[in-house]
């Protein structure tokens, strides 16, 4: 059950949750250094960004095919063994590679609602939701390695 606690020497929670707070709080005090740093990053991942959505869209289409294929195969009273949990997985892979390349293109609606209302509120929303996941990373690896 220790198998992470002495990464590269620290604790799993600090590669979790200090390290990335301290990013954080220096890209929100010190905004230009921070993008003349990071804006060489954000082109492949632009890239590796568009790769996944084409992969939820084959995955979509996937979908599509096992779902006509059972239906062909019912028709022609013949057995489609595990179409159904085919498609399951194909699901999950469809809204797994999707939520990049949707909440980088502003395609979530319900996030997108929030999101648009103005700069300011982007800013702080998106940060408390960088707060959240860091504070829920840091219990499942304290409650992983303990």
């Amino acid at each position: 059950m220790h198998d992470w606690q002495p990464f590269l020497g620290l604790p799993l929670w600090n590669w979790l949750f200090v390290f990335p707070s301290v990013f954080a709080f220096y890209c929100l005090f010190y905004r230009d250094a921070a993008r003349c740093f990071l804006s060489p990053i954000w082109k492949p991942l632009d890239r590796v960004y568009q790769i996944s959505g084409i992969i939820a869209a084959s995955f979509m289409v996937l979908i599509l095919l096992l779902i006509v294929g059972q239906m062909v195969a019912r028709w022609s009273g013949m057995v489609f063994p595990g179409g159904t949990e085919f498609a399951g997985y194909a699901m999950a892979c469809t809204s797994f590679f999707a939520l990049a390349y949707t909440l980088n293109h502003g395609a979530h609606i319900r996030v997108s609602i929030f999101l648009n209302m103005n700069n300011f509120l982007r800013f702080w929303l998106d940060a408390f939701a960088m707060l959240i996941a860091a504070i829920i990373a840091t219990y499942f690896c304290l409650l992983y390695t303990s």
